[in-house]
């Protein structure tokens, strides 16, 4: 049985893939938590709350 990638974990996907330098950092300066908080949002261990999807969002000018 195959598992499904997460919406949250794919959004993070793409903009890996589409971003230069450490998504993670970049992550935590904007939601302004610690590189380790950003990392669990990113591999889904912690959830997005709506406003941190939207500051992410307007950060990288994608839409949601």
């Amino acid at each position: 049985m195959s598992v499904k990638e997460s919406p949250q974990v794919a959004f993070f996907k793409h903009l890996k893939e589409n971003t230069e330098g450490r998504l993670v950092d970049t992550i935590a300066k904007i939601l302004e938590i610690s590189p380790s908080g950003a990392y669990s949002k990113m591999n889904g261990t912690n959830g997005l709350s709506y406003n941190e999807l939207i500051l992410i969002a307007k950060h990288f000018n994608v839409s949601v």
